[in-house]
């Protein structure tokens, strides 16, 4: 249940920035932390995605992203500031970058403190940043980031019991103690 709140929360906050903000020359790219993928979600990694959600889709690939890419399998692979230069300079062609990080406390305690690394430097290369997370998350930001608003979200539980009805409902499913075991556990989100 809270994984499907909170993903309909970032993909909201996305449609919202790409609505808003449609007639200018803006970029929204995102990524949805989980924990099952904790241990490959590295800076790397998460900064290798970034770039390739900026590079368009239809176009030929920039003969500097395939010279990265053809020297990842060298002995010497590039390092995380290679790519960082890359999604900077990729950065300078829009208005705007939107980063949306969905679940920064899914990523694990291994790679969070390289995120907010990456965070830092996208903030200092003008990029706009919206992090989600549990409680503990605005913290940890904090430390690193020159700029931050915290926003609390907590589930109503009559958002909650209205959600499990309607999609009950839509789905015809009219087992009623199937019903009362969900709203049981509405009950015990405290927030989540």
């Amino acid at each position: 249940m809270t994984s499907c709140i909170h993903l309909n929360f970032s993909s909201i906050a996305i449609d919202d920035l790409k609505e808003r903000f449609k007639n200018e020359v803006i970029k929204v790219i995102y990524v949805y932390f989980k924990y099952q993928a904790r241990k490959r979600q590295t800076s790397v990694a998460i900064t290798r995605n970034l770039i390739k959600q900026l590079v368009p889709p239809d176009g030929d690939i920039p003969s500097d992203l395939e010279s990265l890419y053809n020297a990842s399998n060298s002995p010497t692979p590039p390092s995380s500031s290679d790519f960082l230069k890359l999604l900077r300079e990729y950065g300078k062609g829009f208005s705007s970058v939107y980063a949306v990080f969905d679940a920064f406390d899914e990523c694990g305690e291994e790679n969070q403190n390289d995120m907010l690394g990456l965070f830092v430097d996208l903030e200092k290369s003008g990029y706009k940043l919206l992090v989600s997370g549990r409680h503990q998350t605005p913290n940890k930001l904090r430390t690193g980031l020159s700029n931050t608003y915290t926003l609390e979200l907590r589930a109503n539980i009559s958002d909650l019991k209205y959600y499990v009805n309607k999609r009950m409902s839509e789905e015809k499913i009219s087992d009623k103690n199937l019903k009362t075991n969900f709203l049981k556990l509405v009950a015990k989100v405290d927030g989540m």
